[in-house]
């Protein structure tokens, strides 16, 4: 199970930490980067999306709010050994968060749209150079972490994933039940420990749920670009890890948590 404690502060979601923001607002100056920008697609790539969303949605965009993203993933304790990956990730701005804030293993987005995918692929040459230019050591580790897949994302690899956000409230019901089914069958490999990924956890962020998960593990507050209102996120804990023995037990064989009878004279 995952332990997390959100409290969402209206007002103070518009921006990530400090160092981060400054970076982000450096790679995303340029207008062809802006929030604004996904908006606008050209008619084959607006009928490619149109077509897998199950209706006339190419020209809907928004994102959760930078200081939402920073919460969700400080109280999911992401770290160095994560790899997160956002499914439609658009202009790639949380993949790129992610990289500089918690200096994970990979940040990963996968994006249907071909000119959402370029500027995603124009925001991370951007951050290696601000990386190169400024000697930022933080930036240069996150453009060697981060990666866009212009894609399905049905078909996209997922075995080395850890963090999963699915922004679905504008998929078909079907798409979600796939993308389900997909985590599944990869925390069942795990559990089995059939996966590459048996030591690592496996979750799901998502703003709608999703028929036949059942109940999510938590629902946590967001703030995203497009309302004032506050998106619930549910959180799906489908795979923990078990605790290593050596971590479980104390030298003796005695629970490492509990003290032994002679150390508690």
């Amino acid at each position: 199970m995952v332990c997390v404690e959100v409290m969402l502060v209206q007002g103070e979601d518009c921006e990530a930490p400090a160092p981060v923001q400054e970076v982000l607002q450096a790679v995303y100056a340029h207008p062809a980067l802006s929030l604004e920008s996904c908006t606008e697609l050209e008619a084959v790539d607006a009928r490619r999306v149109n077509q897998i969303s199950g209706g006339q949605k190419a020209m809907t965009y928004g994102e959760m709010q930078p200081g939402s993203w920073s919460r969700l993933l400080a109280d999911l304790h992401v770290g160095g050994d994560d790899t997160v990956y956002d499914l439609g990730s658009g202009r790639g701005r949380l993949v790129v968060q992610a990289a500089l804030e918690t200096g994970c293993r990979r940040a990963v987005g996968v994006e249907l749209s071909k000119q959402r995918h370029q500027q995603a692929a124009r925001a991370a040459k951007r951050l290696s150079r601000y990386a190169e230019k400024m000697a930022h050591a933080r930036a240069a580790h996150a453009a060697e972490a981060v990666k866009f897949i212009n894609g399905d994302m049905r078909q996209v690899e997922l075995a080395d994933a850890t963090v999963v956000y699915l922004m679905n409230q504008d998929l078909p019901r079907k798409l979600n039940e796939q993308i389900w089914e997909v985590l599944v069958a990869e925390s069942e490999r795990r559990r089995s420990g059939d996966s590459p990924s048996a030591t690592r956890r496996l979750v799901l962020l998502t703003l709608l749920g999703i028929r036949g998960a059942g109940e999510p593990s938590h629902i946590l507050p967001s703030s995203q670009s497009w309302t004032d209102a506050v998106v619930n996120v549910n959180l799906y804990d489908l795979f923990t890890p078990p605790v290593p023995p050596d971590l479980e037990l104390g030298p003796q064989g005695q629970d490492a948590t509990v003290p032994s009878s002679e150390g508690a004279r």
